[in-house]
């Protein structure tokens, strides 16, 4: 029935991740060849591609990616995993997310692209990567900031 279906897909979504979230490779890899949704959208507008980027882990965002996992999703601050990665100063994931063709210049709710996060958090790495990508640098969030006064 329906509803037997949507439980085992709330589970497998969860499943998917709480081992994300505990840097579970093996059984991320196992759950996406079972087919798990990898786009799936929790209460916050998060996706496993999200907390990947969150929990600094390469692998199971690289993992992600190939399984078709949408990179520019954006959560419930108009956020995308290329932000997270920027704010949680997370180079692998941030690099990999480039190399897939993640919007550079993105905006959250608050006009903010990767690089003013990562400006703001002191990420000399992430900036790294996102200015060799061709960043906006001279973007400007709501407050009219580009990331260079975040940096300050």
């Amino acid at each position: 029935t329906l509803m037997i279906a949507l439980t085992k897909t709330q589970n497998e979504i969860e499943d998917l991740c709480l081992a994300i979230k505990d840097v579970k490779v093996k059984e991320v890899d196992d759950l996406i060849n079972q087919g798990v949704n990898v786009n799936v959208i929790d209460q916050d507008g998060m996706t496993p591609l999200h907390y990947a980027a969150k929990k600094h882990n390469e692998d199971i965002a690289n993992a992600l990616i190939k399984a078709g996992g949408d990179i520019n999703i954006k959560d419930q601050d108009g956020r995308t995993s290329l932000h997270w990665a920027a704010i949680e100063r997370n180079k692998g994931v941030a690099n990999a997310l480039i190399k897939a063709g993640a919007d550079i210049n993105a905006e959250d709710e608050y006009g903010r692209i990767p690089l003013h996060w990562a400006a703001d958090v002191g990420s000399i790495e992430v900036t790294q990567i996102l200015l060799e990508a061709k960043v906006n640098v001279n973007a400007q969030d709501k407050n009219g900031k580009a990331p260079l006064h975040l940096a300050a």
